[in-house]
């Protein structure tokens, strides 16, 4: 399949994550941060109704498994609202990394106001690898205050209605991903995770079904990434 975007450590295919998964390789985690069926409107044809969610996702988080090394990790990103769905809805031995942020969403929310994102993170059997990596950084811990918003403060502006921080991305990467290592994110959106892993030295794979969406992701995976730069 040809891509839509490669650099040197990135790529990026424009299709659906479940047609495009099978025609890949093997990596060392995947990212994963899919729609939440929660009725939100991304500006596409996506459907993001509650009815028939987890029967539409299930199947391709178990793809993507398939294309996870032995020992690897499994990082999906999940809505607050759901979380006593979440138990039936991802039948793994998983545990959850809390990601408040020092700002919150710039647009009116629902009281209480959702500003802590989770993922639901587990392992994948095989392999001999320890609970702890060397490479993991010092004093890891299962949540991570996110300090740079992705509005304002004189940064480009990014096309996309929910981009994720990234120095919260860039923490999941340093955990769950060895500096030699390849990420792989079935849901691009904004390429946040493409991003956060170019600016840490992985290389990343990334799918988007969102034409438009692809070109966001390109255009700031093309630009030069610089350490923590929002």
């Amino acid at each position: 399949m040809t891509p839509y975007y490669a650099d040197a450590l990135v790529t990026i295919y424009h299709g659906r994550a479940e047609d495009v998964l099978p025609t890949l390789g093997t990596f060392d985690a995947v990212i994963a941060d899919p729609p939440y069926g929660v009725g939100f409107d991304y500006g596409t044809d996506h459907d993001d109704a509650e009815a028939g969610y987890i029967e539409w996702l299930w199947p391709i988080i178990e793809e993507a498994e398939r294309h996870v090394s032995p020992g690897g990790w499994m990082v999906v990103y999940q809505a607050a609202r759901h979380v006593r769905m979440w138990p039936g809805w991802f039948p793994r031995d998983w545990r959850l990394v809390a990601l408040p942020k020092m700002f919150v969403q710039m647009r009116a929310g629902v009281v209480p106001l959702y500003a802590t994102d989770y993922a639901l993170v587990w392992r994948l059997p095989g392999g001999e690898k320890a609970q702890y990596e060397p490479w993991m950084p010092k004093g890891n811990r299962d949540w991570f205050l996110s300090r740079t918003p992705n509005f304002g403060l004189g940064r480009r502006s990014i096309k996309h209605p929910c981009p994720r921080p990234l120095d919260a991305v860039q923490y999941l990467v340093s955990l769950f991903v060895p500096p030699d290592g390849a990420v792989l994110d079935p849901f691009v959106g904004s390429g946040t995770t493409l991003v956060a892993a170019k600016s840490l030295g992985r290389a990343a794979t990334g799918i988007e079904v969102a034409a438009e969406f692809c070109d966001e992701s390109a255009t700031r995976c093309a630009q030069e990434v610089l350490g923590l730069v929002g």
